[in-house]
């Protein structure tokens, strides 16, 4: 599956809210739902965004600009743990997890922890790891 494919079926799953009214970010097509993410990932304006979907993609014609940006903010919250990924690196972004997991700027931390904790047990004599549980030093 390509990476592309792997993203908009995520797209997709928080384009609408289970139990709330379609939004108009569901209906789009995969290319457009795509485009968004693309838009929002390389730091766009969501204003402009949603001035850009109104012209191009006829969305929301009689809605406001402001309605709209507001709506791409929400999808922009719903799909932030998407964001964090680099797009060169594919095999991370597979690693899905659940955006009630995260807080803004939670993986960043979790990572840079990962990086700087080593095994304790690199610095005791062979015996005495085997009787306590393993620590780290962060």
């Amino acid at each position: 599956m390509s990476m592309n494919r792997h993203i908009i079926e995520h797209l997709r799953r928080f384009a609408s809210i289970p139990g709330k009214e379609k939004t108009w970010v569901s209906e789009l097509s995969d290319d457009q739902l795509y485009e968004l993410f693309l838009q929002i990932r390389n730091g766009d304006n969501a204003r402009a965004i949603a001035r850009h979907a109104q012209t191009v993609w006829k969305v929301g014609r009689k809605s406001s600009v402001h309605s709209i940006s507001q709506g791409i903010l929400k999808f922009k919250q719903r799909i932030s743990h998407l964001l964090l990924f680099p797009s060169s690196a594919p095999e991370e972004a597979n690693a899905f997890v659940s955006p009630s997991v995260w807080r803004r700027g939670a993986w960043r931390q979790v990572e840079s922890q990962k990086l700087r904790c080593r095994p304790l047990d690199q610095d005791r004599p062979s015996g005495q790891s085997d009787r306590k549980p393993p620590l780290t030093r962060c």
